[in-house]
C-alpha cells in the first residue's frame, strides 16, 4: 500500500475555461505520436474474455481518490465522461451519486463486459471509441470528465487533452488519477519491465500483465 501511494497520485487536471479558445475546434488534428491501437485493443479484447471485470483498484480505494480530488456526493444533472471506461467500475460510481455517466473505450471486448455487467444500470452507458477522435462526441457534451489509469497509454497527450476540452461544457473539469512517471519505485518498475521484455518479449503480454504496446507514464511536470 505505501509503495502504490506513491506511485500513483491523483490530481484535478483542470478546468476547460483554461484553454485557449483556439483549441476548442470540432475536429482536432492527427496526433503524429499515438498509441500503436492494434495492440492495445488485441490485449484488452483478449484480456476481457478471460476476467470477470476490469478493476485496478477496490471500490473503497476509489471512493478515497474521490474524496481527495473534492468530487461531491450528489452530482445530480450532471453528465459525466468515463474515458477509457473498460469495465465501468469508476462510472457506476459517479452513478451512484445521482450523475448520468457515458463510457467510452478503445477496446470493443471491454465495451461488451462493460454493457454485460451494468446493463441493468440506469444513467450509465458506453461506447466503442478512440479519444484521438473528435468526432465521437458532440462539443460541449458533458459537465466533466473521469480519466483513471488511461493517460499512460498515451505517448502524447496532446490530441486526448483538445478533445476533452472541446467535449467539455464551459466550466467543465478533467480528473485524472495516474502513476508518477518521475517515481523512483515507478522508474525501477519500468526498467525490470524493459528487461523482462528484451529477454523474453512475450511473457508479459501473455500473461496479461502489460501489452505490447505499453506504457508512457508521464512525469509531474509533464502534467
Amino acid at each position: 500500500m505505501a509503495i502504490e501511494s506513491k506511485i500513483r497520485r491523483p490530481v484535478p487536471f483542470g478546468s476547460r475555461d483554461d484553454m485557449p479558445q483556439q483549441t476548442q475546434k470540432k475536429k482536432g488534428p492527427v496526433s503524429k505520436i499515438t498509441q500503436n491501437k492494434k495492440a492495445e485493443k488485441a490485449f484488452f479484447n483478449e484480456l476481457s474474455k478471460n476476467i470477470e471485470r476490469y478493476s485496478s483498484y477496490s471500490r473503497d480505494k476509489y471512493e478515497y481518490m474521490l474524496r481527495k480530488l473534492g468530487i461531491e456526493d450528489n452530482l445530480y444533472g450532471m453528465h459525466i465522461l468515463e474515458a477509457g471506461c473498460a469495465s465501468g467500475e469508476v462510472g457506476t460510481i459517479f452513478v451512484k451519486k445521482n450523475a448520468k455517466v457515458t463510457g467510452v473505450d478503445i477496446s470493443e471486448g471491454m465495451i461488451l463486459l462493460n454493457r454485460k455487467l451494468n446493463r441493468d444500470i440506469e444513467n450509465y452507458s458506453c461506447v466503442v471509441g478512440d479519444l484521438e477522435d473528435a468526432s465521437i462526441f458532440l462539443p460541449n457534451s458533458f459537465d466533466a470528465a473521469i480519466c483513471f489509469g488511461v493517460f499512460h497509454h498515451f505517448h502524447s497527450l496532446e490530441i486526448v487533452i483538445k478533445n476533452f476540452f472541446l467535449w467539455l461544457r464551459p466550466g467543465g473539469m478533467v480528473f485524472v488519477v495516474e502513476p508518477n512517471g518521475g517515481n523512483f519505485v515507478n522508474l525501477i518498475s519500468k526498467l525490470i519491465r524493459r528487461i523482462v521484455n528484451k529477454f523474453f518479449p512475450k511473457i508479459l503480454s501473455e500473461k496479461k500483465l502489460s501489452s505490447t504496446n505499453e506504457e508512457r507514464d508521464h512525469n509531474i511536470d509533464y502534467y
